[in-house]
């Protein structure tokens, strides 16, 4: 009998807030039962590692040595500044004094237009490339990121290479569009030539990771710079509609609705609650085809497949409108049009990641606004269920400044206990604090982030034991991978103490450092040339297009006076131990 011949019809609009009013930017981060492409992948391992250690006390022994070599209040600014001229001393010390200056803070984004419309774009340029640009961003192309690739490598720090061009450039592709011709289709061939464009500068930055790391790197990937912002906008929104909708019907919270699961004959009685008359037959069949593993119930992840699943599942759901006096779909879908953009999308992912794994080099799934992030999320781990099996070659971002945070982490490491995959997690603080609370206030939902600073370092150290603990379930055990992707040293401190105290070598790979390229040298480069896998976070891309993620920069910077605050004291400090010791003219060694 065909889903379509009869409908669940709600007739009870309390059970789903109409779309216009869901706050899914709140809401937890969603995840899928089926890969984004079921074919199983090769057996082969992409990101090369050290050899494994076999004995405890060569484990052991390891960890000694690192650990010894490394200044743990890093301040030994002789090794942290080993890679950097005198001129780039400089320039950090007067971009952090700037960064310190509330009022260029504040209106970094008109004062750049103004710059730039007095200046003129060339002027302007080589002004930015001089300063701010120069000292955050590594080049506009591949070919001037090579070299500082290679140098940071000479000093035990590998890359995450990103594109750093962010949604608000890429949405004035769409706009462009839309304010040159009406036709949708039209707006399609002219948007997905351009997201052509941006895949092919993230294969060349794919080629550049695996040319300059020798297979130890990885490409940051944004997603929202492979098809239109409004796609996963919408995405996210049918997600968090039926995440909803299920916990309506389990009366589930977001702490605990991965544990719930219902029955056949509890989600009858939920919908007679709900005053919903259905076919019995028609019903009995849905319940069948989502209950994956045939025990009589439905959890959570049987019940997230609807959203990937064909529409029939979907259109069963219904709800009368009562402003409109119309049956109209409970859980929104994306047009043909639409589901065309998407299927393109994924197309463009499933070839990076194919492309990247041919090169040994890793791919980490940036996380963006959270009205983006449930879709960005539930895509990442599909790629992560396909390509994971062998080895961590998907990492997604978790930001621990976010309330559900903890939440999502523990989604995902249930899932990957139930299916096999190796988990990737890149832990940050955050990046979108003050854009995701004026967005909650002016829209009138609960402001998605922790209420202070303490809150958002008692989630991160959270997020990362409990990461840490799933590495000793025999489940999982050696299937995780973390980095520690903060600025915070007591963060980093805590975790070098959890390698010592857990006797995790840093060549078992569980734990990696990252820090910003631009920001807090003296902890990357300490670590990398004390034995730790080191990372720098490397923004590349044209001046122009990376001004979002220079503002950005500049915003965050402010709220980090007192890490800053130390960072100037450290680069004036080795700045006059250079000067004093008759370096003028500072020559970077070559080893």
């Amino acid at each position: 009998m065909s889903l379509n011949i009869c409908r669940l019809t709600f007739r009870y609009n309390s059970i789903l807030t109409s779309r216009s009013k869901v706050p899914f930017q709140a809401c937890l981060i969603y995840r899928q039962k089926h890969s984004i492409v079921q074919q199983k992948t090769q057996n082969v391992s992409t990101i090369s590692v050290p050899i494994s250690i076999n004995t405890q006390n060569e484990k052991v022994q390891e960890i000694k040595n690192c650990s010894n070599e490394l200044d743990s209040s890093f301040e030994n600014t002789k090794e942290a500044f080993k890679s950097k001229t005198n001129f780039e001393l400089i320039r950090g010390l007067l971009v952090f004094h700037l960064c310190s200056i509330d009022f260029l803070v504040r209106n970094n984004q008109r004062i750049l237009q103004f710059m730039r419309k007095f200046l003129g774009a060339a002027l302007f340029k080589r002004i930015l490339k001089l300063s701010f640009y120069g000292h955050f961003v590594a080049g506009e192309n591949t070919k001037e990121l090579l070299p500082i690739v290679r140098k940071m490598r000479k000093f035990g720090v590998q890359s995450i290479m990103d594109y750093s061009v962010e949604s608000d450039s890429l949405q004035n592709i769409e706009e462009k569009a839309a304010s040159e011709i009406v036709c949708e289709k039209k707006i399609l061939k002219i948007t997905e030539k351009e997201f052509d464009k941006i895949l092919k500068i993230f294969t060349k930055c794919i080629d550049t990771v695996a040319n300059a790391t020798k297979r130890e790197g990885f490409a940051a990937i944004k997603l929202t710079a492979l098809g239109r912002p409004h796609l996963f906008t919408k995405y996210s929104e049918m997600i968090v509609q039926i995440q909803t909708f299920f916990k309506a019907v389990t009366g589930s919270t977001d702490d605990d609705i991965f544990l719930n699961k219902i029955s056949k004959e509890e989600f009858l009685k939920r919908l007679e609650e709900f005053q919903i008359k259905i076919d019995n037959q028609v019903f009995e069949d849905w319940f069948k085809m989502l209950d994956s593993d045939d025990d009589g119930f439905i959890d959570y992840y049987d019940w997230e497949a609807l959203v990937n699943e064909k529409k029939e599942l979907i259109q069963m759901f219904t709800s009368f409108n009562v402003k409109t006096g119309r049956i109209e779909p409970l859980i929104q879908q994306f047009t043909d049009i639409e589901e065309k953009e998407f299927a393109n999308m994924k197309n463009r992912l499933i070839y990076l990641a194919d492309y990247a794994k041919e090169k040994g080099v890793g791919i980490m799934v940036d996380a963006e606004q959270t009205y983006y992030q449930p879709a960005i999320s539930q895509i990442t781990i599909d790629l992560m269920k396909k390509y994971n099996q062998d080895s961590c070659q998907i990492m997604n971002t978790y930001q621990a400044y976010l309330k559900t945070t903890l939440s999502n982490i523990e989604i995902d490491l249930r899932l990957s206990q139930r299916e096999n995959f190796y988990f990737g997690c890149k832990l940050v603080r955050g990046a979108y604090m003050e854009e995701e609370s004026k967005r909650a206030m002016d829209r009138g939902y609960e402001n998605p982030i922790n209420p202070s600073y303490e809150a958002t370092n008692e989630m991160y150290d959270k997020c990362l034991n409990r990461i840490i603990k799933e590495h000793h379930n025999e489940k999982n055990k050696n299937k995780i991978s973390v980095m520690v992707a903060s600025h915070n040293e007591e963060s980093i401190r805590n975790a070098i103490q959890i390698l010592k105290d857990e006797i995790i070598a840093p060549s078992d790979n569980v734990i990696y450092f990252a820090q910003l390229y631009g920001m807090c040298d003296q902890i990357s480069f300490s670590l990398g040339q004390a034995g730790y896998s080191a990372f720098k976070y490397v923004p590349y891309g044209p001046v122009e297009e990376v001004l979002p993620y220079l503002s950005r920069r500049a915003l965050e910077n402010g709220s980090m006076l007192q890490n800053l605050e130390k960072e100037r004291k450290l680069l004036w400090k080795e700045l006059k131990r250079r000067i004093l010791s008759g370096h003028l003219i500072y020559k970077v060694p070559s080893e």
